[in-house]
Order: C-alpha cells, then structure tokens, then sequence
C-alpha cells in the first residue's frame, strides 16, 4: 500500500492529476468518516475532507518522505478540524456587559492563545521532524497519530490498514526508544498528551492549580485571593530545581490563566531563565517570550531593548531565529507607540538581507513577509507593504493577499 501511495505521489509531482484522484478516492472515505466523528456533522464533514485535500495538494511539494503519507494527511485532518472549531467558537457573553478585568483577561486569553499556536507550530515543524526520524516507519506513523493528534489505537488501526494489536505494539517499542529523548519529548508533547512521560511533580502541580481553578469557578468573588494562593504555590516550586519542564508549564499553561497577575509573574520568569536556558531553542523561546511578554504590559521600551539584545544574539546562531525575531507583530507595536517604527523598518530591511541564503526554508520566507507586510501596512507605510506581498507572492508560489488592501 505504502509503495503505491509513494507512485502515485511521484506521478502527481510530475503533474499527472489522475495520479492525486486515486489518491484521493483511496483516501476519501477514512478522511471523511474521522472528520465526521470530530465535527458530528456529515455535509460539513464533507466540506471540511474537500478543503483538507486541496491543502495536501497544495503542501505535496513540502512531503519529504513520502512513506509516510498516511500520517502526514491525518495531521492535515486534524489541523483543519480544530481551524473550524476556532472559527465556529462564538463569545455567548456581550463585551458591553464584561468587566474591565474581565475583558483583559480574555483579550490576554485570546494574545496568548495565536501565540502558543504560533509556537508550537513553528516548534513541530523543526523538532518533532528530526525526533520522529529516529523511529522506523511504522512506529513514527502511529506515535503521530496517537500522540500528537489523540487517535485511538482502534482509529489508526482502520486508518492505516493494521490490527489494533500491531499499533500497540508498535506503540510500546517507540516508547522504549524515545525513553532516551525524555527532554524534548516533554517540551514538544507537553500536556496531556505527553502525560505517559512526564514527571509526577509536573502533575501533581498542574493537578493541584487545575483544583485552584476549580475554586475559582465556584466562588468567583474570591477570584483575587485564590489565584495569589495559587501563585504562591507555584513561587514554592519553582524555588527548587528549575527544570525546563517546570518553566514550561508555568509559562505555557499555568501563568496564562491567571491574566495580568501571571502576566508579571512571567517576566522575572523568564528574565531568569535566559540565563540558565539549556540550549540555543530554549533560550530563543525564553527571549521570544519575554518580549511578547513586556509588549503585552506596555513596558514599550524594554521590549525593544530585549528584542534588539535578542536579534543581535540570533544574527550570531541562526537565520531562521533572525528572521523571526524582526517580524513579531506584537512586539513591532511597541516601536511604534515609542515613535521609532524608522528605526524598525531598518532593522527589518537589514534582516530580509538573510533571506538570500538558500538555506532558508520556504516556510521561513512567507512568515516573514506576511509579518512584514502587516506591520508595514499597519503603520501607514502601503507601497512597502505591497512589496512585501509581491515577495510573498513569488515565495509562495501563487497570489496571496490579494484583497488585502480593497
């Protein structure tokens, strides 16, 4: 079956569209039937299965292996039925009739959330491909399916054609490899979905900040003093051993719950460890973090202070942290508010110089023209702007954006 698929991928990459209909005939049917069982509606599952194919066809290209076309395309399923959640997720409450706490704390809610999605993207993309690459095929394919995407052992056996015995088994001999992976396999599958290798102190706080929650759902005029008790046991364990799992799940998870309480909490946070940050990702992550962080406070010029500290260590690692550094659309606010939004543009234009080394993966190109057009336009800058969307056109391969500026 696999060495099939792989034909008829390679006929499709040489343009014989017959080749991706049988594709999609082989494939319609499961797609249809696991988007069904998400969705629980059958013709919006039928919508949803034409437009997840019409994105495989469009990322084909990006398939570096493609034995592994199975999972790949669940992860495109997946993907696009928590999009259509995201954009069916209606507020029920009026924002005329919430608090000002209250509408802080969902507009951090909602910041935070497009930056932990934007995150952890950029993150699978990079490590969870150079982890699963120590797996064989068959268990790489089905710790996809379960872990990243909450597949049943049931589900990914109909889905790849295997007994559910099989997937066990091979469930079970990827755990024993990845066992020596134990660090990144906790940052990339934090949550609850890398809960069969996190540590029992990492659950028991998250257990016990989920109970203050709890408490705070069910007496909500004792909301302040419940979240300093919370904070304060989370201070009392972070006094210990700072591990990268422990800073993760504070400022991933718990400190992004309490709004502008956990919002200050976060920052010494995260100033602290910068310093102690185990490898160059970490420390990226940690740096990135705390700019959004001071931005999203107000604290205008120490979030440029951070990001110009910060783009000029990335210059010295990487092009990809460089790039990504300059196009943060949160932080690029703060240079305005300050009047310096000249001395951005400078840095970005110094930036996009990085974009000639063919290193640079596509992904990394259209990010950071997309992020450079949205500033630019936001500052009144339109003919820069509609530069950067012809770069992102050409980059992309097709137009983009081209009702944008209507």
């Amino acid at each position: 079956m696999k060495n099939d698929d792989v034909q008829l991928i390679e006929r499709t990459l040489a343009g014989d569209e017959s080749a991706f209909s049988t594709l999609v005939r082989k494939y319609q049917k499961p797609v249809h039937a696991f988007v069904h069982r998400k969705i629980g509606d059958f013709h919006i599952a039928e919508e949803i299965t034409q437009d997840i194919f019409l994105r495989v066809y469009e990322k084909l290209p990006t398939l570096k292996n493609p034995h592994t076309f199975a999972g790949w395309l669940y992860v495109i399923a997946a993907r696009q039925c928590f999009a259509w959640f995201e954009k069916k997720r209606i507020p029920m409450e009026s924002l005329d009739a919430m608090s000002p706490m209250e509408l802080e704390e969902l507009a951090y809610t909602r910041y935070w959330a497009e930056q932990q999605r934007e995150f952890v993207s950029e993150r699978q993309r990079e490590v969870i491909e150079h982890l699963l690459q120590k797996l064989p095929e068959g268990e790489r394919s089905v710790v996809t399916l379960h872990y990243l995407d909450s597949m049943t052992c049931e589900d990914i056996s109909k889905f790849l054609g295997v007994s559910p015995n099989t997937v066990k088994s091979r469930l079970h001999r990827a755990r024993k490899r990845l066992k020596r992976e134990e660090p990144t396999i906790r940052e990339i599958w934090g949550g609850s979905k890398g809960d069969f290798i996190m540590s029992d102190k990492v659950k028991d706080i998250r257990r016990n900040f989920d109970a203050f929650m709890e408490k705070v759902k069910s007496d909500p005029a004792s909301r302040a003093d419940i979240l300093k008790e919370a904070s304060n046991k989370i201070e009392d364990a972070l006094k210990g051993e700072t591990t990268l799992e422990l800073v993760h799940l504070a400022v991933d998870e718990i400190y992004p719950r309490m709004g502008s309480l956990g919002m200050e909490k976060r920052i010494p946070l995260l100033r602290n460890y910068i310093n102690d940050a185990p490898d160059d990702t970490e420390r990226y992550w940690s740096h990135k973090s705390l700019v959004e962080s001071l931005a999203f406070v107000g604290r205008n010029r120490e979030a440029i202070e951070e990001q110009t500290r910060l783009y000029q260590w990335a210059c010295k690692q990487s092009e990809k942290y460089a790039l990504r550094t300059i196009s943060n659309l949160n932080a690029a606010g703060c240079w305005k508010a300050e009047g310096r939004i000249d001395d951005w543009i400078q840095l970005y234009n110094e930036a996009s110089q990085r974009l000639e080394n063919p290193e640079v993966s596509q992904n990394s190109r259209c990010d950071f023209f997309r992020a450079g057009a949205a500033i630019l336009q936001r500052n009144d800058r339109l003919d820069a702007a509609l530069l950067e969307i012809e770069k992102l056109e050409r980059a992309n391969g097709k137009p983009g954006w081209a009702s944008y500026f209507k």
